[in-house]
């Protein structure tokens, strides 16, 4: 059974090559350079006559795609962030502004508005959220 998902067949054309670099360097700076780095990996693969290899190319193969798999999820989570910041705040997030904004119009403390929030089942990073947006609907009134 082949694969033939073109995101799968260039994640492995990326991978290897990526890993095989970060090896390299991860290997000379541990042998001491890069000329003793080429040397190992000759003598590796030449002395073995070849067998080393199926060593080599997984290692660099996986050290490849975690590399790829870490910059794609930050990736994501970046565009994702940059999504949410150009949609604006959501109609739940207006409303906890809103009511913290008046909360604090009638004069209750910072420490009555996050009781209050907690027993509601808003979490302290949702109340902060709150906090600032309802600074930023006061500037606009």
């Amino acid at each position: 059974m082949t694969n033939d998902n073109p995101k799968t067949v260039s994640r492995v054309f990326k991978a290897t090559p990526l890993g095989a670099l970060i090896v390299f360097v991860l290997l000379s700076i541990s042998v001491g350079g890069v000329n003793n780095a080429v040397v190992v990996i000759f003598f590796s693969v030449i002395c073995t006559f070849g067998i080393s290899l199926a060593l080599w190319l997984p290692v660099c193969f996986a050290v490849g795609l975690i590399c790829l798999m870490v910059v794609e999820s930050l990736s994501s989570q970046w565009s994702r962030t940059r999504e949410e910041v150009a949609a604006g705040p959501t109609p739940q997030q207006k409303a906890l502004g809103n009511y913290i904004r008046q909360a604090r119009h009638k004069g209750l403390s910072e420490s009555q508005i996050d009781r209050r929030l907690g027993a509601k089942g808003w979490t302290e990073e949702e109340i902060e959220g709150g906090r600032e947006l309802a600074v930023a609907m006061g500037t606009q009134d």
